[in-house]
């Protein structure tokens, strides 16, 4: 992998002799760019944790997670920014009941409207059993358009957290396409857990990409 070379202001100043390393430095830096190296700025077109600004930083698009932040039975992500399509990723979540259940995954348009898109199935308390799946925009957020588009999948798994022996798809590479006429703005995803119960285990995490459609 070609390396990130960060490259002083003052040593490329007008005036200032050109020296061999610097030249090395503006050949090799694209390179290491689309090869993704470490230090190098995140490719905004790809996907990306919606908080990492260059390759190897610490930011990962967690938003929420059992470890680090406990028990949440309703999960709003950070507000859309436009210019880039959203994907919100959930990691072998399950809930903290005795009974297996649902939780309803939402979009959020225009002010505090969140609207359904699908619901994902939750594993009972005293069972390792978790969810995997996505969802994401196809359209970009904030566009005029008579037509919004998501894609979503989910899959339902039993064993251990790191070595899952059941695996059983419940939905994947699945099209919601919901029909309004005027201006369509997801600005947030939404899991919402229902009857005051929680998610009790996993991660959730949101990735961006850079569109240029709206902007």
């Amino acid at each position: 992998m070609t390396d990130w070379t960060t490259i002083p202001n003052d040593v490329i100043e007008a005036g200032k002799p050109g020296r061999a390393v610097d030249g090395r430095a503006l050949r090799d830096n694209p390179i290491a760019i689309a090869e993704g190296a470490p230090g190098a700025p995140v490719v905004a077109a790809g996907w990306h944790p919606f908080d990492k600004v260059s390759v190897g930083d610490a930011a990962t698009g967690k938003v929420w997670s059992y470890d680090e932040d406990g028990q949440t039975s309703d999960l709003i992500t950070p507000a859309f920014e436009a210019g880039y399509e959203y994907m919100l990723y959930w990691d072998r979540i399950s809930w903290n009941d005795d009974s297996s259940a649902t939780a309803e995954v939402q979009v959020r348009y225009s002010g505090d409207f969140f609207q359904g898109l699908f619901s994902i199935r939750l594993g009972q308390l005293g069972q390792v059993r978790w969810n995997i799946g996505y969802v994401k925009t196809v359209l970009p957020p904030g566009i005029q358009t008579s037509i919004h588009t998501f894609e979503g999948g989910t899959a339902d798994g039993r064993g251990a957290y790191s070595d899952p022996i059941d695996f059983v798809v419940d939905q994947q590479t699945t099209l919601y396409t919901d029909v309004t006429y005027g201006r369509v703005t997801a600005t947030a995803f939404r899991i919402v857990v229902p009857n005051r119960k929680a998610l009790r285990s996993g991660a959730v995490y949101l990735y961006r990409r850079r569109e240029f459609i709206s902007g």
